[in-house]
């Protein structure tokens, strides 16, 4: 189930926010979708939204891409999924406080031929000690669909 209560302690972004207010406040966010088994130091998280803000800080730009994912996000992706014929792996973290369990549950049935990963542990981010894990499961579904082309 999400949580959205888990990002009560999030301060909202103010109209004209600092780059360094921007920064605390990320880290905030990121470390309330963090899994509890793989959360990061604050200082390795703050050094790397410094980085990712120092190549590229537009609040404007992050606004907008929350209301588009608010407004694409009504319809119903069902049908489409079923057009994928590539295998694939549905990841989703047991933990996960912004999209519940149950959509990765509902979509991976939706996806012929696609494996689900349930992640003890693992939230809404792709922790660094799970980077192998994944890499394994995307090169396994890798090799199922290089297993389908050489059967044509």
């Amino acid at each position: 189930m999400a949580k959205p209560e888990s990002f009560a302690h999030v301060p909202p972004p103010t109209p004209n926010e600092s780059k360094e207010a921007y920064i605390k406040r990320q880290v905030k966010t990121r470390q309330s979708m963090e899994g509890p088994q793989y959360e990061l130091s604050k200082h390795i998280l703050s050094e790397r939204i410094t980085r990712l803000a120092d190549r590229s800080y537009c609040p404007h730009c992050e606004s907008r891409q929350a209301a588009a994912s608010l407004f694409t996000g009504m319809e119903d992706r069902r049908t489409k999924l079923k057009t994928i014929l590539a295998p694939k792996v549905v990841i989703h973290g047991l933990e996960d406080p912004v999209v519940p369990v149950e959509a990765g549950r509902d979509v991976a049935p939706n996806i012929p031929g696609a494996e689900l990963r349930l992640i003890p542990g693992m939230g809404h981010d792709l922790p660094v000690a799970l980077v192998k894990s994944i890499a394994d499961g995307n090169t396994a579904a890798a090799s199922r669909a290089a297993s389908l082309n050489q059967g044509e």
